[in-house]
């Protein structure tokens, strides 16, 4: 069996995002709203979840000094700013990231950023907005991903219709005949949001190709595990 990429979810809060650096996790997944009062898109740290600097082992200098300041103090960052920070400093640590849209927004200022500040990433962009994804202009690089929390009827038919790369599928409805489906018909299949591997274990082959976690290192070691029985 395939092992996934696993993905860290909510990289949006300073204290996950530093956890799965720690962790070696290479995949990561936030939020992005658009202001338009603003014209800006942001990524908003989570009310109520606290972090703390440690100088004993964080220089003033760093990537997380600079997103404590920003994201966390201010409680928000510029999209922009976020993007230039992860590529600045974390391109040798993470390899694949998924941006959630949480509303409607201009897409071209959106792809705009992640052509500059993105090259180093694989991108996946998942939304529940649908019509959002139809807006984007397949490119190298950047994969689109139907946002689902429903079982649909004849699923590879309706990314068809939306002119899509594939699935963000909440993992309660990953039965085998859904998965099948998708995967027989070249579709990427990732799963949210799963933190054991006992939630998944009635899946058979075959395997999605994402799955985002809360606690993506131990998920990791939990699959790594069934792999080697």
């Amino acid at each position: 069996m395939k092992t996934p990429i696993i993905m860290g979810h909510r990289a949006n809060s300073l204290r996950r995002l530093v956890r799965y650096v720690m962790e070696d996790i290479d995949a990561i997944e936030f939020d992005v709203y658009y202001e338009p009062v603003h014209t800006r898109y942001i990524v908003r740290h989570p009310k109520n979840d606290r972090f703390e600097l440690n100088p004993g082992n964080i220089s003033r200098n760093t990537w997380v000094s600079n997103l404590f300041t920003s994201l966390y103090l201010k409680g928000y960052i510029k999209f922009s700013d976020f993007m230039l920070i992860l590529s600045k400093y974390l391109s040798n640590k993470i390899r694949y990231i998924m941006i959630d849209l949480k509303n409607y927004m201009d897409v071209e200022g959106f792809i705009d950023i992640i052509n500059r500040y993105a090259s180093d990433f694989e991108i996946y962009i998942s939304t529940k907005i649908h019509p959002l994804l139809s807006e984007i202009s397949d490119q190298p690089r950047i994969s689109k991903l139907a946002t689902i929390s429903e079982r649909l009827y004849e699923p590879a038919r309706y990314l068809e219709s939306l002119g899509v790369d594939g699935v963000s599928l909440e993992y309660q409805y990953a039965e085998n005949d859904y998965l099948s489906d998708l995967k027989d018909n070249g579709y990427l299949v990732a799963l949210w949001t799963v933190n054991n591997s006992i939630e998944i274990s009635h899946i058979d082959l075959p395997y999605p190709d994402i799955i985002v976690s809360d606690v993506p290192w131990r998920l990791r070691w939990d699959l790594d595990y069934i792999n080697r029985k």
